[in-house]
């Protein structure tokens, strides 16, 4: 997933993820056992997270 991110962001990213990985509450979850694999928990998790936090939703996700 960071390779979708520009070069010099994608330390962050790589960041970012380990750390939403470790989060209960997170929508983010690793599988496969590669610490490269991750996944959403459910299209819905991923829109409570990001309202909760005050973020706007992108267009494909809003009601």
């Amino acid at each position: 997933m960071k390779n979708w991110f520009a070069t010099d962001d994608q330390g962050r990213v790589e960041d970012l993820v380990r750390e939403m990985i470790r989060n209960p509450d997170a929508p983010l979850e690793g599988y496969g056992g590669s610490r490269d694999n991750v996944r959403l928990t459910g299209v819905e998790d991923a829109k409570r997270y990001i309202e909760e936090r005050g973020g706007d939703l992108p267009w494909g996700l809003r009601d």
